[in-house]
């Protein structure tokens, strides 16, 4: 098959710009947070991926409704991260005080996420909090979790 000088051209820009695509998302990822307020670059360790919320009842009544508290894979339960959402740069701290996000295997089955965005999900935040960096609608925000004080409880 034999492929004119113009269809070649638009081939290899296009996998030029996809290159550059896949290059800038693996940079904003592990390295870096970019605030679009302003043109500076915050360069912050942490843990990026994406921030989901829940909320929970316990059997003594206390539930997770208005309090900042979060769940996390990473974080030992008592600590105190930061939260920020990498679009806005809005932040909100958190008490971890429960373990997850879970492997969402109910969420699957039902159609309503995929095993890569369950694999993202780095931590379940209350609503209240949530909305601290976004509203609830959107469900899910990129973030960067940095830990602010271990555990205390």
């Amino acid at each position: 098959m034999k492929i004119n000088k113009w269809t070649r051209d638009i081939i290899i820009a296009l996998l030029i710009l996809s290159a550059i695509m896949l290059s800038s998302v693996y940079l904003l990822k592990k390295t870096q947070v970019v605030k679009p307020v302003d043109t500076d670059v915050v360069r912050v360790e942490g843990i990026y991926g994406k921030a989901s919320y829940y909320d929970y009842c316990l059997k003594d009544g206390w539930c997770s409704y208005g309090s900042l508290v979060a769940a996390s894979r990473d974080f030992a339960r008592y600590s105190t991260v930061k939260v920020t959402n990498i679009h806005n740069g809005k932040s909100v701290n958190v008490k971890i005080t429960d373990f997850g996000p879970m492997d969402c295997k109910d969420r699957i089955l039902n159609g309503y996420d995929t095993v890569d965005k369950c694999k993202e999900r780095v931590i379940d935040l209350s609503s209240h909090a949530f909305s601290q960096l976004e509203l609830l609608q959107y469900g899910l925000q990129d973030v960067v979790v940095e830990l602010v004080e271990g555990p205390k409880k």
